[in-house]
C-alpha cells in the first residue's frame, strides 16, 4: 500500500527534495501462532536487515531500497523536510484515527554529508546531531565483533551483518549498532550506556 503524501501541499517540497523524492509503501506483517511479544521485534529486525542486505546487493547503483521501520511498536517518517512541512507531507499525520503515545521530530542541517531522504533523521532509536568522533575506528570494531557475536533472541544473528550501514552517517551507523543491542535484550538505557565512552 502506498504511503499517501503530498508532495504539493502547503508552500510544498523544495526542488532538491522533490528530485529525489522516492516512492514510499507501508507493509503489514503478520505473525504466526506461538509468537510472543518479547520475540517479535528481534524477528522484525532480521526480517528488516535481511531484505535491506539483499537490496543491497542486488539493486543498480543509481536504486536505493531503505526500510525507515519495522516494528510492532514504532513508525519512523523520514524526509527531506522542515519540521513544519511534515504534516503537509504526510496525509496520515492529520487523520483523527491517527494517535500516538509520544511523537519525536528532529530536524537538522546537515554540514559533513550530502542531503538525502536515506539520512534524513530521525533514525530508529536516536536523533542526534552527529559529530561522533573516531567514526571509523567504532565502525572497524563493530565488524570485528560480528565474528564472535551471538544472541538466543537471534539465532540467525550472522545473516544480519553487516550491522552498520556501508553509506551511514555517523548518527546512522551509532543507531545501527544501539539497535543490535537493543535487540539483543539490552535495555535502552543499558545500550546507551554501554555504547558511550568512560571520561
Amino acid at each position: 500500500m502506498g504511503v499517501p503524501v503530498r508532495p504539493n501541499h502547503g508552500k510544498g517540497l523544495g526542488a532538491t527534495a522533490l528530485a529525489c523524492e522516492p516512492y514510499m509503501e507501508q507493509v503489514f506483517v503478520g505473525f504466526a501462532d506461538g509468537v510472543t511479544k518479547e520475540q517479535r521485534e528481534p524477528l522484525l529486525f532480521g526480517i528488516r536487515r535481511v531484505a535491506q542486505l539483499t537490496c543491497d546487493s542486488k539493486m543498480a547503483n543509481d536504486k536505493q531500497f531503505y526500510i525507515c521501520s519495522l516494528s510492532s511498536k514504532v513508525i519512523t517518517y523520514k524526509g527531506m523536510l522542515t519540521s513544519h512541512q511534515l504534516t503537509d507531507y504526510f496525509e496520515d499525520l492529520e487523520d483523527p484515527d491517527c494517535e500516538s503515545h509520544v511523537a519525536m521530530v528532529h530536524s537538522r542541517f546537515a554540514t559533513n554529508t550530502f542531503p538525502g531522504w536515506k539520512r534524513a533523521h530521525p533514525y530508529r532509536y536516536m536523533c542526534h546531531n552527529g559529530e561522533i568522533n573516531t567514526v571509523r575506528g567504532n565502525k572497524n570494531w563493530q565488524a570485528a565483533r560480528e565474528g564472535l557475536m551471538k544472541s538466543p533472541h537471534m539465532p540467525n544473528l550472522q545473516d544480519m551483518f553487516p550491522i552498520v550501514e556501508k553509506e551511514g552517517s555517523d548518527s546512522m551507523a551509532f543507531d545501527n549498532v544501539l539497535e543490535l543491542l537493543i535487540m539483543a535484550g539490552r535495555t535502552l538505557p543499558e545500550a546507551v550506556l554501554m555504547m558511550m565512552p568512560e571520561a
